[in-house]
């Protein structure tokens, strides 16, 4: 499964991350790495590693967890904005800045175009506002499909069909880029499972 697809539960996105995390090699740091509480899809975990218990504390605000991909305006507007304000993530994060900060500015644009083309029952809005994050070939399959989407259900279409269409012709959300980074800089997630794990087996057996 791949880690940008939506796991059967937040204990089980937490353990495929705690386990990506875990497969760094050994770190070049000479002293006890720093370790701060974090909280990861509702699990109790352990960020460590070879930097300051405040970079710690940033790697986990600019982390896919915090920051996931939007599902409606209002929220990538927020996400974006708040994604902007972190100008000061450890060096080994700026590629997964630079993405991240890419893709959520995409996602706003389309769900901006989407909102005016709905208005204007006009597909335009839309094609201007995404065909800028999208290859040519891209950008001409989303249209051709966003183009039977109307033809079939007119614009009494679900927003999320809109945008799902989008999200398959752009860049995939940075999640691998941000492990991929924090395992080169000797950082890991360290995760306690226990308790939500018993919480949601209690009710095994029930009923008939």
């Amino acid at each position: 499964m791949s880690l940008a697809s939506k796991p059967k539960s937040n204990v089980a996105r937490a353990i495929i991350i705690a386990a990506v995390t875990l497969l760094v090699g050994p770190s070049s740091y000479a002293g006890d790495p720093a370790q701060v509480k974090v909280t990861l899809f509702g699990a109790p975990c352990i960020l460590s590693g070879p930097i300051s218990e405040e970079n710690l504390r940033i790697v986990h605000s600019i982390s896919p967890e915090r920051m996931p991909l939007p599902e409606s305006i209002e929220q990538s507007r927020q996400t974006l904005a708040a994604a902007k304000k972190i100008t000061s993530a450890p060096a080994g994060l700026d590629r997964y800045r630079e993405k991240l900060l890419r893709r959520l500015d995409a996602q706003q644009a389309a769900f901006e175009g989407l909102a005016k083309a709905r208005q204007s029952k006009d597909s335009k809005p839309f094609f201007d506002a995404t065909k800028s994050f999208q290859t040519a070939e891209k950008a001409k399959r989303f249209q051709a499909e966003f183009g039977k989407l109307i033809a079939k259900k007119k614009w009494a279409f679900a927003e999320d069909d809109a945008i799902s269409l989008f999200n398959d012709s752009v860049d995939a959300f940075p999640e691998e880029e941000f492990h991929r980074s924090i395992q080169k800089m000797g950082i890991r997630y360290g995760c306690s499972f226990e308790a939500e794990d018993n919480s949601e087996n209690s009710g095994e057996g029930d009923g008939d």
